[in-house]
């Protein structure tokens, strides 16, 4: 399977124009629930992270914006690779510690100058306060490539930088004191932070995600006169240019996992 460094068109996986909905979806988990006759339970948990899945269902979307999701998911093959999306929902960060690649820390240590970005979520405090991390290896930057190919949005736009980074509290610049690879979220410093220092970043991202099924099911459901009214010269060329407006239902996005500091997975 590969992966297809580009993203997935955010008027239609946030919401659509000429009608539609935002996307329904989040994280889950696969969990065993085992209840004896008494009612008490015992619950097993088989992932160590959560998995996010969406579901998009665009109601009367113009056949301008259907031919878009039309476009993309022939070009990944259904299931086949996955690509990047964005999830408004969740989707920065701000000032959260970065993983040490060779300690498995989040401070650095004198020597190691490549670090992992992630994201975590803490809820409670003290000793009973719990974390939530979350390897980010599809960070929003601009200006990189993949196997020669830039990586952009649906229209070919070069995306924005949005990683940054910080060393005991200090911002770095980029690309002077780090570089940040877009397709693992390494982010490598030009000189490594000293032992016991922090390492933090800023950053938006994407989630990694693939179709989960190799069908599109598309319904018109009537006419759409608003892209034929500025083609058509008169009466009769408008009445042949009626353009379809097309709902599509239950399409479904699957996050994939990706093994920290590779690519694809």
């Amino acid at each position: 399977m590969s992966f297809f460094e580009c993203e997935f068109p955010r008027k239609i996986g946030f919401t659509s124009s000429g009608g539609g909905t935002t996307p329904i979806g989040g994280p889950g988990w696969s969990t065993m629930v085992n209840m004896g006759f008494s009612g008490f339970e015992q619950r097993n948990r088989n992932w160590a992270a959560a998995r996010n899945k969406y579901q998009l269902d665009v109601v009367a979307m113009n056949y301008s914006i259907y031919q878009l999701l039309l476009a993309f998911q022939l070009a990944v093959g259904g299931r086949s690779d996955a690509f990047r999306f964005l999830d408004k929902t969740d989707y920065q960060f701000f000032n959260v510690a970065m993983l040490n690649t060779v300690t498995g820390g989040i401070n650095g240590d004198g020597s190691t100058k490549v670090f992992q970005l992630q994201k975590q979520y803490i809820v409670g405090s003290g000793p009973m306060q719990r974390v939530y991390t979350r390897i980010i290896s599809k960070p929003i930057m601009g200006n990189q490539t993949f196997g020669g190919t830039p990586i952009t949005d649906f229209l070919g736009n070069q995306l924005p930088n949005t990683v940054a980074a910080y060393v005991g509290g200090v911002k770095k610049g980029i690309p002077g004191d780090f570089s940040v690879d877009a397709t693992t979220g390494l982010v490598t410093f030009g000189q490594a932070p000293g032992n016991g220092v922090a390492v933090t970043a800023d950053a938006q991202f994407h989630v990694p995600v693939r179709f989960d099924s190799d069908d599109l099911p598309a319904q018109v459901v009537e006419g759409d006169t608003s892209l034929a009214t500025t083609e058509a010269s008169n009466a009769t060329d408008l009445a042949n240019k009626v353009y379809p407006l097309v709902t599509v239902v239950g399409c479904q996005l699957l996050e994939i996992r990706i093994p920290q500091g590779q690519s694809q997975g």
